[in-house]
């Protein structure tokens, strides 16, 4: 039988909402990974919530144990402080690598280069007010993408601009930045992106700038 198991981090979040909603349309078996299951408020018969905080690598090997795929919606929420996101990925890299589960679909935004990037002065003054004005954030969004690009996963990092609430139009951009990149995306596409990443190889070990048109 073919595994259609795949677990979501981040899915109380805005996005992971709209991603654990699209991967149940798809027929996928969901594992969503959530330190308060009452902001998901979810009810499926292939849903699993796991109530756990990231620290904890027991719940996260378990989340991750026997996945076709890995969705990380985790990213920053206005200005932090601390490395809990980025530790939080570290672990949930270690766990997937023992636990020899391949696949993961990670966000990050325009912080971390990508060597196919063109010019874009718009991104390039963006990134540069957030490293003036928050340091740590432009740095923790860094440490994220970095712990996973040193892993053995199949990993692709999808870097995100300005989210907004607006519905699903599939009208995305998904390319590299200095080639017609938008400064905002809905939630909606990108949920559906990340899920329908999971199957598709042409972003291996790459890091995709995802916008709407």
């Amino acid at each position: 039988m073919q595994n259609n198991k795949i677990t979501i981090f981040g899915a109380s979040g805005a996005a992971g909402k709209l991603g654990v909603d699209y991967a149940l349309s798809q027929g996928y078996l969901v594992t969503a990974f959530v330190r308060n299951k009452s902001k998901l408020n979810r009810q499926h018969p292939n849903l699993k919530i796991i109530e756990a905080p990231l620290c904890d690598v027991g719940a996260v090997e378990d989340a991750v144990d026997g996945a076709l795929a890995v969705i990380s919606f985790l990213g920053p929420q206005g200005k932090i402080k601390n490395s809990l996101l980025s530790e939080g990925v570290k672990a949930i890299v270690k766990a997937m690598e023992k636990k020899h589960t391949k696949r993961l679909i990670a966000l990050g935004t325009r912080n971390i280069r990508a060597s196919e990037d063109g010019v874009d002065l718009r991104f390039t003054i963006m990134v540069s007010l957030l490293k003036l004005l928050a340091r740590k954030t432009y740095q923790e969004v860094i440490n994220m993408g970095s712990h996973i690009m040193v892993s053995s996963l199949d990993w692709t990092i999808i870097r995100v601009p300005w989210l907004n609430d607006k519905p699903l139009s599939g009208r995305i951009r998904l390319g590299y930045y200095g080639d017609k990149q938008n400064m905002t995306l809905s939630r909606a596409d990108l949920a559906k992106c990340f899920i329908d990443q999971i199957n598709d190889k042409k972003f291996l070990h790459k890091l995709p700038a995802l916008s709407n048109y």
